[in-house]
């Protein structure tokens, strides 16, 4: 015992350290209490706390992943949203050829022509927004040159890839340059690029697009009666259909994939979403604290802890009672 120090008695010693553990004790428990955990640094269970750790910032990383995810379903969604769109469009163009089809042979059919003409030029304008308006936070899957990859865990060793698809109307095979079916030389001077020109001459016209390179597409179709009366008139109707059906056909076969792709994506988010409780209960359960066990613990440390300071006072009467021997 060093110079200074104070002698205490072995009951009062005895009865000290008890309560200075109960004190350390309270400490503990107040401390699961407030924060729900009996594991909160790596000094109360090493082996818990770390694996925890690991749960929880797995968790995190899949989370983020998630993310992802759902931001190229919505990517997905929008671009067969426009494929859905398109398709109703080039539905509407083969009933206009419908009715220039059975309106050819009619009496005045130059101005219902005229009116298919521009209605058709319009529906190929359209088409083409369309696409344009397809994008989703700037990427379009209605452009061959896009290419997305979606990881599905944190290594990036599990993945999704997927690209677009020419969705232009050539791409799609709406409107090619030099397809047999006619076309007018100079007739869309003065438009510029995005542009559509419908021109119309002596029995027929010329559903013609600007791209946007400069370059001229155009579908020709000649209402004349010295073409297009019986077999002659009825290939150009059907060379037209046929381009509609190709367009039909391609739009049919990419959004099959792309709904193989939202099904993917879905599941895999669903399957994270899984992942990620699965950790996190885990993680819990490796050091969340029993809160009706902490509190009947606190009811005890604090009926010791009274128990202590009690028993304390009895040993230090012993010591009062010498220095009475003196008074």
């Amino acid at each position: 015992m060093g110079v200074g120090d104070i002698a205490l008695t072995t009951a009062m010693r005895s009865n000290l350290v008890s309560l200075q553990q109960t004190t350390e004790l309270m400490g503990r428990t107040q401390q699961r209490l407030s924060t729900g955990n009996r594991v909160n640094t790596a000094l109360d269970n090493p082996a818990n706390y770390f694996i925890a750790r690991a749960n929880n910032q797995r968790a995190d990383l899949l989370n983020g992943l998630k993310d992802n995810i759902g931001q190229a379903i919505q990517t997905i969604k929008q671009t067969d949203n426009t494929v859905k769109s398109i398709t109703t469009l080039i539905e509407n163009l083969r009933a206009q050829i419908a009715t220039a089809r059975t309106a050819r042979t009619q009496v005045g059919s130059a101005a219902l022509m005229r009116g298919i003409a521009s209605g058709m030029a319009n529906i190929y304008k359209q088409i083409d927004n369309l696409r344009l308006d397809s994008t989703y936070n700037g990427i379009s899957l209605m452009s061959s040159g896009v290419a997305m990859k979606i990881n599905f865990n944190e290594n990036a060793t599990t993945f999704l890839k997927f690209s677009g698809f020419a969705g232009t109307l050539s791409g799609l095979g709406l409107i090619t340059s030099g397809n047999g079916l006619g076309t007018a030389n100079g007739v869309i001077s003065g438009r510029t690029a995005g542009q559509i020109a419908t021109v119309i001459y002596t029995g027929g016209f010329d559903v013609a697009y600007v791209n946007s390179a400069g370059g001229i597409s155009s579908q020709s179709v000649n209402f004349s009666s010295a073409t297009m009366t019986g077999t002659a008139g009825d290939i150009r109707f059907e060379r037209m259909e046929s381009s509609l059906n190709i367009a039909l056909a391609k739009l049919q076969k990419e959004s099959t994939t792309l709904a193989a792709n939202l099904s993917i994506l879905t599941t895999r988010q669903v399957y994270i979403t899984d992942t990620v409780n699965t950790l996190t209960e885990g993680a819990t359960k490796l050091t969340v604290a029993d809160t009706n066990e902490e509190g009947a613990n606190m009811l005890l440390l604090q009926t010791r802890q009274s128990l202590g300071v009690t028993s304390l006072s009895l040993a230090s009467q012993s010591a009062q009672s010498i220095l009475r021997l003196f008074g």
